[in-house]
């Protein structure tokens, strides 16, 4: 597959709860588009920049901030992400593949924690500088699978989890919901493909998803 003329960068997003996938189908996806002579900036949330990473150790961690300090610092992170890696690399006509983005926010700190959605939709707009994806996959699974696959991933990794990981189940339910409900509002930016199949086919899929709004967009 030849390149497209690209005319502007492109932003990808790929969000779902734990365990469904997200961050090997990220690598695949990139590894696809690089195969089809696209430049890809892989990014992670939180992380990605020094301070991104260092927050990164803080929330995913067992420490136990409160709800809007948790907040907060998925925020800050987000900040430091936009302008000195997502930004520039708009800028240069590059594909962002992110590994989380805001939508996450509003799923788990939100929906998740209870965090009125009006108060988060307000900061990630700050955090942000008001770019939003031109494309967000949401990973689908059964809530009961895909923490068995977080729970398979952390025995092989040999350690305990993190902190979201170690929710309760109604927790990761209030998630998933949340999710969904984001997805289901704007069906124009949105690509909702079950990921609870053969990573090959789901793979297939979000490739063919990303393809085929990269040439409507070009």
């Amino acid at each position: 597959m030849k390149k497209s003329n690209n005319k502007r960068g492109f932003f990808i997003t790929i969000e779902g709860g734990d365990g469904v996938g997200k961050t090997t189908h990220c690598d695949l996806l990139s590894e696809s588009l690089r195969k089809a002579d696209f430049e890809v900036v892989n990014v992670r949330e939180p992380g990605g920049t020094l301070i991104g990473e260092q927050i990164r150790e803080i929330v995913k961690n067992n420490y136990t901030p409160s709800a809007i300090t948790e907040l907060l610092l998925f925020e800050a992170a987000r900040s430091e992400l936009i302008h000195k890696v997502i930004t520039p690399a708009i800028y240069n006509k590059k594909i962002i593949i992110a590994d989380r983005f805001m939508d996450s926010t509003v799923a788990y700190q939100g929906y998740g924690r209870g965090i009125p959605l009006d108060n988060i939709n307000i900061l990630n707009k700050i955090s942000t500088n008001n770019i939003t994806p031109d494309l967000s996959i949401l990973l689908n699974s059964p809530v009961s699978i895909s923490l068995e696959r977080s729970i398979i991933r952390d025995s092989i990794k040999d350690n305990n989890g993190t902190r979201f990981e170690n929710e309760p189940i109604k927790f990761h339910n209030k998630v998933n919901k949340g999710f969904l409900k984001i997805a289901e509002s704007n069906l124009d930016r949105w690509k909702i493909i079950n990921s609870n199949r053969e990573i090959s086919i789901v793979a297939e899929d979000i490739f063919n998803s990303v393809i085929s709004v990269l040439d409507i967009k070009n």
